[in-house]
């Protein structure tokens, strides 16, 4: 499977890049396409411009190109290689897909290369898995904050008032109080999963926290939710409300760095919100 995609990645990719290019080439330039035409050659064969041969720009498409004449503005070469003999006198040479070479001698302004080889393709293609595997986290995470307190209000909401009121008594000191909890949990469970026997201890604790941390969330959400809301709705449809909540979390939350300091205090308020309410029950 992993061969098959390089390989049709290895065809696509130079086409793909020979359009993008194609198409930049045309409305970059700095004259009008017609002005242009006259003094442009553009060919899908092998292409040799010869000594005392002169144009203004060169583009060939998938074929070599050996230049020993002036070409004045630009060649660009896609799937191609350059080659620029001892009297050839260009100005910026491009090749996609191949290499350039100049003997001693070549007037060259500039030229840039970029060879498709199984190393560029690897490198790809682990940069394209890595880019949608971080998109893919990210949408998912963003579904599971929008869906889990619309649940959890749902279950719970004959049962929410008193974690809102303790929730809007201290949220710092929930927020302190999940935060110790989960460092709690975390070094513990780093410490006992090293062990075999202790391996399913460790996923048993992680699912609590993420539980408990799932039934605060749905507080704050429709807490957050609440607030933003103000009168405009009525408080008999608490999952509007914590959508609302939600929505509003989950957009700022998506905010690089900030947004995930932001999510982080959320989730220890979450998990505070909980641990004091059980702790509460427990109590009485």
């Amino acid at each position: 499977m992993g061969e098959y995609v390089k390989h049709l990645v290895k065809i696509a990719v130079p086409y793909l890049v020979m359009i993008v290019c194609v198409v930049s080439f045309v409305l970059l330039s700095s004259k009008s396409a017609l002005a242009a035409l006259p003094n442009t050659m553009i060919r899908n064969a092998p292409t040799t411009i010869s000594e005392g041969q002169s144009m203004e720009s060169l583009v060939v498409i998938g074929h070599n190109v050996t230049i020993s004449g002036t070409v004045t503005d630009t060649v660009f070469v896609i799937n191609g290689d350059v080659q620029l003999t001892r009297t050839s006198h260009t100005g910026v040479v491009i090749a996609l897909g191949g290499t350039v070479r100049h003997e001693s001698g070549a007037v060259v302004q500039d030229s840039i290369s970029l060879d498709f080889n199984n190393t560029l393709l690897n490198n790809v293609l682990m940069a394209l898995v890595i880019m949608v595997g971080f998109w893919g986290i990210r949408i998912a995470l963003s579904v599971v904050l929008l869906v889990v307190p619309i649940f959890v209000v749902l279950l719970f909401r004959n049962h929410l008032q008193k974690s809102i009121d303790l929730l809007t008594q201290s949220a710092t000191r929930l927020g302190v109080i999940g935060l110790v909890l989960s460092v709690l949990v975390v070094v513990v469970s780093s410490l006992i999963g090293l062990t075999i026997i202790g391996l399913p201890i460790t996923v048993i604790l992680i699912i609590l926290l993420l539980v408990i941390a799932s039934f605060g969330y749905g507080v704050v959400a429709f807490h957050v939710g609440d607030v933003l809301l103000h009168d405009r709705f009525k408080r008999d449809e608490p999952w509007f409300t914590t959508l609302s909540g939600a929505i509003f979390i989950t957009a700022l939350s998506n905010i690089p760095v900030l947004g995930w300091i932001l999510l982080f205090i959320v989730m220890c308020i979450s998990v505070g919100v909980s641990v004091v309410r059980l702790w509460q029950r427990r109590i009485r």
